[in-house]
């Protein structure tokens, strides 16, 4: 049997991994990484926000990810930035697919979403 003085210098214990920011962090990622991805769901960033108000402009037609990308706004941007806050704000439940669109899952805002700041977006 292993005594706790034999564990590895680094060794930290296993944080469970809420549904909320799986994806966002591997199991055996280190404390800090999971803390750091709990603080990013609890809040959403400035881009993440863009992207929201984006897909709520669109209403029931919604946006796909090539659609968003493809956006002057997001331009300054890689593909893989604003797809990725894409799929952080559909973690966090603000989005679902409504639907397929040239091969791409269309994506809206949910009915019930979670408010952000106190605003319903």
């Amino acid at each position: 049997m292993m005594a706790t003085a034999d564990l590895p210098l680094f060794s930290q214990p296993v944080e469970p991994i809420e549904p909320a920011i799986r994806g966002m962090v591997r199991r055996d990622d280190p404390t800090t990484s999971v803390r750091a991805a709990r603080s990013v769901v609890r809040g959403i960033s400035a881009l993440q926000r863009q992207v929201l108000e984006v897909i709520a402009a669109a209403g029931a037609a919604g946006v796909t990810d090539g659609e968003l990308e493809a956006l002057p706004a997001f331009g300054k941007f890689a593909y893989s930035t604003v797809r990725k806050r894409r799929t952080e704000l559909y973690q966090g439940g603000y989005l679902e697919v409504v639907g397929e669109r040239d091969g791409f899952k269309v994506w809206a805002v949910r009915s019930d979403a979670p408010t952000v700041e106190g605003d319903r977006i």
